[in-house]
């Protein structure tokens, strides 16, 4: 997180606007938010066996932030590549595998259980954010207002033409700033739809949100409608209050030409932003998982592997090596930006992924370097301080430590074994008690 959150870029364009004032009052009372950071409880990376709620064997695995054991990932996997316990170096394979994970959902009550995975804000509990990356709750920047949560960074999530985010001040949320739902996202309130007309909605914003049931629909569920901008966007009609709805009724498969017209947790199959009729559809954002050696949940269709996105190659992006499900790569041509993949770029190459089988998954277009998570990197030896680290920009493995903290999740890096902390020297860093 950027921390450098103002309520409206009014005041930076010219525009002496009452939310620019707003804005700006707040942002000098408020402040920058910082996240505090919570205590360990276990080694990040580190695994324990367990017994998902289904009774199969598995693994769990600490979270980046070791504040808690991630979900009971089993070792059985659906439609093709084996799962496995996590652990432990990686051993240096690269990209790709079909096949979804067998995982303990732990959602009680729409709040996940204590260290099960996210796939959406809201999913988790007070004071917290996703971390789209790892699946984890991690802890979000505090917030009293709406005002608090809009950043200027385009890297930062709460970007202020992007999705934006809004302030959860309920008891689940706690005051923290989170992603507001998408359009066709199914919700509880309009406040989680981002209802306020002068942050949400234009000239800035991409619309204001109302949490609406779809007409005709008897379950009852209420959906994530967005403020009508100019016009609805794909698959989408006017409501005759100026908001947009599904021209089906439905929220099943809605229509899409980039990513934020798609609910939380999917992305859209293709890319057009300036496209005025529907080319794609919403689908899963996948994502392969080093721990377990295999695609996290829900994974992709059989017969296919989880392409990262090139954008989501950058060190800040929440969804660092995410990416679109698409049948396997031949060669790292296919990886490179086309007209069939406008998702691909040079940092790119096809390649496949060590199994915990031990053998190789289908090829994938994944980072073009020797590693993408620190569990691909060599294990450190017993005792030793230096944990190591893949650097997320490069794609190579270090044995020395950062200092500072992980822009996804704001916490600091966890290139030392504690109690041991990175100390800046001479030629490198390196962790000391």
């Amino acid at each position: 997180m950027s921390g450098r959150f103002i309520g409206t870029v009014g005041a930076l364009n010219g525009s002496a606007s009452a939310a620019a004032v707003r804005c700006l009052v707040l942002a000098t009372l408020v402040g920058a938010c910082s996240p505090p950071t919570p205590s360990r409880t276990c080694q990040p990376g580190e695994s324990r066996a367990c017994v998902g709620v289904t009774g199969c064997a598995g693994a769990s695995v600490c979270i980046a932030d070791g504040s808690a054991f991630g979900s009971c990932v089993c070792t059985a996997v659906l439609g093709g590549g084996a799962g496995g316990s996590g652990g432990g170096s990686a051993g240096g394979g690269a990209g790709g595998g079909g096949g979804a994970a067998v995982t303990d959902a732990g959602f009680d009550a729409g709040v996940p259980d204590a260290g099960s995975r996210c796939r959406v804000d809201f999913d988790c509990g007070a004071h917290q954010i996703c971390n789209a990356t790892t699946g984890a709750c991690v802890t979000g920047p505090t917030c009293t207002s709406d005002f608090n949560c809009q950043s200027l960074d385009p890297q930062d999530r709460c970007y202020r033409y992007g999705q934006q985010c809004t302030c959860d001040t309920s008891a689940q949320g706690g005051g923290v700033c989170r992603l507001r739902k998408g359009p066709c996202e199914e919700c509880t309130s309009d406040s989680q739809c981002g209802s306020d007309a002068i942050i949400f909605g234009p000239p800035d914003g991409a619309g204001a949100g109302r949490c609406l049931e779809l007409p005709s629909d008897p379950s009852g569920k209420k959906y994530c409608r967005y403020q009508r901008v100019g016009s609805c966007a794909c698959g989408r009609v006017n409501d005759g209050t100026d908001y947009c709805r599904p021209l089906s009724n439905t929220c099943g498969t809605p229509g899409c030409n980039v990513d934020r017209e798609c609910p939380g947790g999917t992305v859209c199959s293709v890319k057009l932003p300036i496209s005025s009729t529907c080319g794609g559809s919403c689908v899963p954002r996948c994502r392969w998982d080093f721990a377990t050696r295999s695609l996290a949940a829900p994974g992709c269709p059989a017969g296919e592997s989880c392409w990262v996105d090139s954008a989501n190659l950058d060190p800040s992006a929440i969804a660092y090596g995410t990416g679109h499900c698409k049948p396997p790569c031949s060669s790292t041509t296919d990886c490179q930006a086309s007209s069939t993949n406008p998702f691909g770029g040079t940092n790119l190459t096809c390649a496949s992924e060590l199994l915990a089988t031990g053998t190789q998954s289908p090829r994938r277009c994944r980072a073009n370097g020797a590693c993408m998570d620190t569990l691909e990197c060599p294990a450190p030896a017993p005792g030793q301080p230096n944990l190591g680290y893949c650097d997320p920009a490069s794609f190579t493995c270090h044995a020395d430590c950062r200092t500072g903290t992980e822009p996804s999740t704001g916490l600091p890096f966890p290139d030392c074994r504690p109690p041991s902390t990175c100390v800046v020297g001479t030629v490198s860093n390196t962790c000391l008690p």
